[in-house]
């Protein structure tokens, strides 16, 4: 299954994402740290970083992940 790109963001609040930091690349994965955030509209956000940037810490959505 191939996914399209997902939006990381540098935090979220009660909306969801804010501060976006770039795109993560299909395929070349997300590592979530185990914390959770659900927004007003019923969405579950992730924190973690992505393959690329190890040293950079966002908020995905979990629909865009396969974890």
């Amino acid at each position: 299954m191939t996914k399209e790109n997902a939006p990381f963001y540098a935090s979220i609040d009660g909306y969801g994402g804010t501060g976006y930091l770039f795109t993560l690349s299909p395929g070349r994965g997300f590592r979530a740290d185990g914390a959770g955030y659900n927004d007003v509209y019923g969405r579950n956000w992730l924190r973690g970083h992505g393959a690329e940037h190890p040293n950079r810490t966002g908020w995905v959505l979990h629909n865009h992940t396969t974890c």
